[in-house]
């Protein structure tokens, strides 16, 4: 671990200080701490509900008081986050208020809207990046794409919002992913073309293409990787095995591991 990494793990278990009354760490990807179109906010009380959490039980039921002095505000606002960020589906309640509610994170996140344009439109950043002129990468175009994703409030899911539409094409057709996305990529650059004076020729459906064979060789070699017992084991030169030896190489190592000699059938 890093100097980093130690000095974290003792802090959240209290081993540099006495003060330290909240312990312990919660795992979030970064795929959903980068999520588009959640705010910081929702954001918040989504990873409180994903920390607090039964792994066996499958659900946390803090009531929105505890959330509340968790976060350092008000239960009415607790209460607002927790109606958004379930009416994006990132978590299910259940139950009457108070400490009999119970809150489902989701564990289909990977089809979740949010999440497929989220991952894709950062995809696409990456793409852009390398068809881009020196001059053109100087120009702010990641602030202008910004502003495609972020829609003042009173436009959110309306004909100014093509961030929102496409969700709600997501939503609405969980089958036609692909197709969506496609046109969704199209949409970007067709902004910057408009907004920020570049063109670019992007083939999308190549470089998704391209990012599946990548994606496939990268999981080839963490297989190949994998190596059983054998095949790592470090090789013995031919001429260290007796000749009268008439032993399988994989008897013959077995026995030298455990210290033992070959011996002749």
């Amino acid at each position: 671990m890093t100097k980093l990494d130690d000095y974290l793990s003792t802090l959240q278990a209290g081993e540099c200080s006495d003060l330290v009354q909240n312990r312990g760490y919660v795992k979030i990807p970064a795929c959903l701490r980068k999520m588009m179109r959640v705010t910081e906010e929702e954001k918040l009380v989504w990873f409180e509900i994903i920390s607090l959490t039964n792994s066996e039980w499958g659900y946390a039921n803090p009531t929105q008081q505890t959330l509340g002095m968790y976060l350092g505000v008000t239960t009415g606002t607790i209460s607002k986050r927790l109606k958004n960020i379930e009416a994006k589906d990132l978590i299910a309640s259940r139950g009457p208020k108070g400490r009999k509610r119970r809150y489902y994170p989701s564990l289909t996140l990977h089809t979740n809207p949010y999440f497929v344009l989220s991952e894709t439109f950062h995809w696409a950043l990456h793409v852009i990046a390398k068809h881009l002129s020196e001059s053109e990468a100087k120009a702010g175009w990641g602030d202008i794409l910004l502003q495609f994703v972020n829609v003042k409030e009173k436009d959110q899911f309306t004909s100014a919002d093509t961030y929102g539409n496409f969700l709600i094409e997501l939503q609405d057709n969980p089958d036609r992913v692909i197709e969506i996305r496609l046109r969704f990529l199209d949409a970007i650059t067709e902004y910057l073309k408009k907004h920020a004076k570049i063109y670019l020729v992007v083939d999308w459906k190549a470089e998704l293409e391209e990012s599946k064979q990548q994606k496939l060789m990268r999981e080839k070699k963490q297989r190949n990787g994998k190596k059983n017992y054998w095949t790592n084991y470090p090789k013995i030169p031919q001429t260290a095995i007796p000749r009268d030896y008439h032993v399988d190489d994989d008897e013959f190592l077995f026995e030298n591991e455990r210290g033992g000699k070959g011996k002749r059938k």
